[in-house]
């Protein structure tokens, strides 16, 4: 290379490596004042809607209040999707532009070491050189410019959340009868969130080595929390990793794998969030009306299925900010699904979308701090109720319009995972650490004085749902302490330490009560006024999810496979093809 050509190329790597360094300074200040403005916190701690959520708990009827709070809420979340473009369009910018710096920088020192003697570069030629140098420096200043506009014009951009697809018109969807809900198992711990079915295959023992009771085993492709559900001969459970959200489809007869669906959003694909180990990105269990699947995810993905696994709609209604990961199932009323998004009291809220399209028909602001419990329909009262639990408060709301019934003071734990059941008429909420509730659902607005009919601290659940067929109640503690107790008033029956640790909720059919240790240790007990314990079995592999019973077989999700199990059967191990 000819001396005055490598001194260009010395001078244009250097002034390259400058601006792109300039660069890397200017768009890191800017991501450190996006982080320090708040990002997603910002959405949790804005003062007015917090102040709006005080005025609301005085006026929970007051409707205008709540439209101003879904409009506040609206903005701040599309606020907070233009800080988090920013954050990730300034990393890439950043990224790109450290290349660049690294690769001129090299080059400018590699020139410096090649320099010849200047004696030997003959005479000077002053205007090659002035124009050399003119194009260098437009040249830098050109790619400088162009990279700075491109990366905080994109960063800056305004995001709208994406909205649920425009669709083509759907058929009516048929709600299902009360006799076809209780003949399957169409949410998480059956159709009324009770964990009972009357008629039910649960066998006392199986053994996966020799395949006693055994009938099938199959392996699930991703892992997740959630529980399975089961409509006729179709078994559905949902699983994820950091890169996909996956809905499967089993064959209840074979255990065979018919279709794994993977969610496709619509508009920007949202940054997943961090989940603890013990939530996971699936946790939430899919819901059914036997003619769609409806699914949530921890990345507040929500979507409908149609049996064939064809995706029908699917929208986002992010951006979650929960500790452990969101873990809510899915509730159904008719045509509305309904959805319970506990974050803080800034940002809780009950939303019911239209089950055939997406689209919101309803929002309900909730004073509720961060909460993991799922929300149940039962009727009670003489009418539809959705009831939920959130810390500090158990409620009551219309699932047609989500105008708020009742509500009760009693929930003060801040990590509140049981979810309620109805039983006796009462509807039995637990606050971990403290008492179960049992409250009468009538009334109206806070009837915590006049409707709790009775409370104990015996047995008081941690994770796990207490479950019950309406004569007895069974609750079981994180450590092991299974207790039954007389729904109508509270009177411990019997109690037995197991002294193990649970996840999964107990369930009831055929007279049996299954429980399952997050080792996979099962233990079936007498369905009785008196303890006694009808067999002991074991998975070999850990287990969080609630189990599901048919009339001739019981499901069960275990860390890696899915289990149907019987009295008497051979067994079949099914493996995902690859």
């Amino acid at each position: 290379m000819k001396p005055l050509n490598q001194a260009i190329w010395k001078q244009g790597s250097l002034a390259v490596a400058i601006a792109s360094g300039v660069f890397l300074i200017l768009m890191g200040g800017l991501l450190l004042f996006n982080q320090a403005q708040g990002k997603i916190g910002r959405l949790v701690k804005s003062t007015e809607l917090v102040r709006l959520h005080d005025e609301l708990r005085q006026r929970p009827q007051d409707e205008a209040l709540k439209q101003r709070i879904r409009k506040l809420d609206l903005q701040l979340r599309q606020n907070s999707f233009t800080e988090l473009r920013i954050s990730h369009n300034g990393t890439r910018a950043m990224i790109l532009v450290t290349a660049l710096f690294l690769a001129s920088a090299h080059l400018a020192r590699k020139q410096r070491r090649k320099l010849p003697d200047l004696l030997a570069w003959g005479p000077r030629r002053p205007a090659e050189e002035n124009r050399s140098r003119l194009v260098t420096q437009y040249a830098v200043a050109a790619l400088f410019g162009a990279a700075a506009v491109a990366a905080v014009g994109t960063s800056l951009q305004a995001v709208k959340l994406p909205p649920p697809p425009v669709a083509a018109p759907v058929a009516a969807i048929r709600f299902p009868t009360a006799a076809e809900l209780r003949e399957n198992w169409p949410a998480f711990r059956g159709f009324d969130g009770s964990g009972y079915r009357e008629v039910s295959a649960v066998p006392a023992t199986w053994n996966l080595k020799t395949g006693q009771g055994v009938r099938w085993v199959t392996e699930v492709p991703l892992p997740g929390m959630s529980s399975p559900i089961r409509w006729t001969n179709a078994l559905f459970l949902t699983g994820a990793n950091a890169q996909s959200n996956v809905v499967y489809r089993f064959d209840a007869d074979s255990g065979k794998l018919v279709w794994a669906a993977t969610l496709r959003p619509p508009g920007n694909k949202i940054p997943g969030p961090k989940v603890m180990e013990d939530t996971g990105l699936a946790a939430p269990t899919p819901v059914t009306d036997g003619q769609r699947i409806y699914v949530i995810f921890a990345n507040a993905e929500v979507a409908a299925l149609d049996f064939s696994g064809k995706q029908i709609w699917c929208r986002n209604l992010g951006p979650l900010d929960n500790l452990y990961g969101h873990a809510s199932s899915l509730a159904i009323y008719q045509d509305r699904l309904l959805v319970q998004l506990d974050q803080s009291e800034a940002a809780s809220k009950l939303i019911a979308l239209n089950a055939g399209t997406g689209q919101e028909l309803w929002q309900t602001p909730r004073p509720i701090a961060c909460s993991w419990a799922s929300p149940i329909v039962v009727e009670a009262a003489g009418k539809p109720q959705l009831v939920t639990c959130g810390q500090p408060w158990v409620i009551g709301y219309n699932p047609l319009d989500g105008a708020e019934l009742w509500r009760v003071n009693g929930l003060d734990s801040s990590e509140l995972a049981p979810s309620p059941v109805c039983a006796g008429g009462k509807v039995i909420a637990s606050n971990p650490g403290g008492a179960v509730l049992a409250i009468r659902p009538d009334g109206q607005g806070d009837v915590t004085a006049a409707n709790v009919a009775w409370k104990t601290v015996s047995g008081v659940p941690s994770v796990s749902s207490p479950a019950s067929d309406g004569k007895r109640l069974y609750l079981l503690t994180g450590e092991g302490q299974f207790t039954c107790l007389d729904p109508a008033t509270g009177q411990v029956k019997w109690s037995h330490d197991f002294a193990d640790e649970f996840y999964s909720s107990p369930v009831i059919g055929g007279g049996r009560v299954l429980i399952v240790t997050r080792k996979g240790v099962a233990h079936v007990v007498e369905n009785a006024d008196q303890f006694r314990e009808l067999g002991k079995s074991e998975l070999g592999e850990d287990c969080n999810a609630t189990p599901v019973p048919d009339r001739q077989s019981l499901y069960l999700r275990g860390g890696k496979h899915l289990f149907c199990l019987t009295e008497s059967a051979p067994v079949a191990v099914n493996r995902p093809k690859d």
